[in-house]
């Protein structure tokens, strides 16, 4: 994987449990919102999985998050 595609997913992955975090959610509740299994929601803020557009949008939904602010501050 290109270190910037790492770098992004990374920081994508720790704005969604920042956000999570923020709603109040367990990974588990989160993944449970979302339809998938908690180990897609631990991967993807580890940053070792990448999140789909789809699962982006549903994300900010569930989240009241707008899409770019998955990727404010990012370098």
């Amino acid at each position: 994987m290109p270190i910037l595609q790492e770098k992004i997913d990374r920081h994508v992955g720790g704005k969604l449990q920042e956000f999570r975090k923020a709603f109040g959610l367990s990974q588990d509740q989160l993944a449970e919102k979302l339809g998938r299994d908690p180990d897609i929601i631990r991967q993807s803020e580890e940053g070792k999985r990448r999140i789909s557009a789809d699962e982006l949008w549903q994300l900010c939904v569930i989240l009241d998050v707008q899409p770019n602010s998955f990727f404010q501050g990012i370098d």
